[in-house]
């Protein structure tokens, strides 16, 4: 295999990469939290429940989410690298 379809290949996984991160970030999972007297919270999958919800985003699952897509796609780059 010739360096130049390695380095398409390359491009390709970065792309793909790239779209997959986004996807995530945009696509993020929210839980619905009341912010009560006295600094109480409490969370809600569904907004309905009550009155004066705040969507807030669960950042915990996008990192676990990207740090997968990263890792995957890190892998890929470096078995397509060129090797001189």
């Amino acid at each position: 295999m010739n360096n130049e379809n390695k380095s398409k290949r390359q491009l390709l996984v970065i792309l793909i990469t790239v779209i997959l991160l986004c996807l995530v970030i945009l696509f993020a999972p929210v839980k619905y939290v009341f912010h009560g007297e006295g600094g109480r919270t409490r969370a809600y999958d569904n907004p309905r429940e009550h009155n004066g919800l705040v969507p807030e985003i669960q950042w915990g699952f996008v990192l676990q989410r990207s740090l997968v897509v990263l890792l995957v796609g890190g892998t890929l780059i470096y078995i397509f690298r060129n090797k001189k």
